[in-house]
């Protein structure tokens, strides 16, 4: 009996299509269906990550060193879990950084990829592979540039290896929503809502 050819798992063929993706241009004057809602302005969509952007860069300075974030962590731990010993906090504060490193890219992933594409409306779902890579390139670059200002603050100290879990954090965050857009693409049902129908 012939067997049906083997799937890629969802990773390699969502790099794959992520590289072989042909140039991205921004067109803001593209005829729109009539069934297409009207868009919001450019400007518009991108201010919520044009504010998350800002919020890393600032986070990115003294503000946001491992001094001030132990002391606000150990007020918490010492709120929610008083029996906790004080030798658990530099431990517990390097794992919530680290984890705050990756959050703060998948959401700023999410964000950029929001200004050209619908996050949860079922009437689009095609996965915009152009935009995705647009998406990661500019999170890359705010990683690097986030970690460059860090480097200017004896407080802080820059580091490639945030940048890589920084990139991580908005790869999955791209990863997540092609995962999203395929299951709303089979979804029974979804040719009429695209349609109109």
């Amino acid at each position: 009996m012939r067997g049906g050819p083997i799937p890629l798992a969802p990773w390699i063929k969502f790099a794959f299509s992520f590289f072989q993706a042909g140039p991205f241009i921004l067109k803001t004057d593209s005829p729109k269906p009539a069934s297409a809602p009207v868009p919001s302005p450019v400007l518009w969509r991108c201010l919520p990550a044009a504010i998350w952007a800002a919020l890393i860069l600032a986070a990115s300075t003294d503000a946001g060193s491992s001094a001030h974030t132990a002391r606000f962590l150990a007020f918490l731990l010492d709120w929610f879990h008083p029996h906790l010993t004080p030798g658990s906090v530099p431990a517990t504060n390097v794992v919530l950084r680290k984890a705050g490193h990756f959050a703060e890219f998948f959401v700023l992933a999410a964000l950029i990829w929001r200004i050209r594409n619908p996050l949860f409306r079922a009437r689009v779902a095609e996965f915009d592979f152009r935009w995705a890579r647009a998406a990661l390139i500019a999170a890359a670059l705010l990683a690097g540039a986030s970690e460059g200002i860090q480097h200017f603050y004896p407080s802080r100290g820059a580091s490639w290896a945030d940048v890589l879990l920084n990139s991580f954090g908005a790869a999955c965050a791209l990863f997540a929503i092609y995962l999203f857009k395929g299951r709303e693409k089979a979804r029974p049902g979804h040719a009429e809502a695209a349609c109109g129908g």
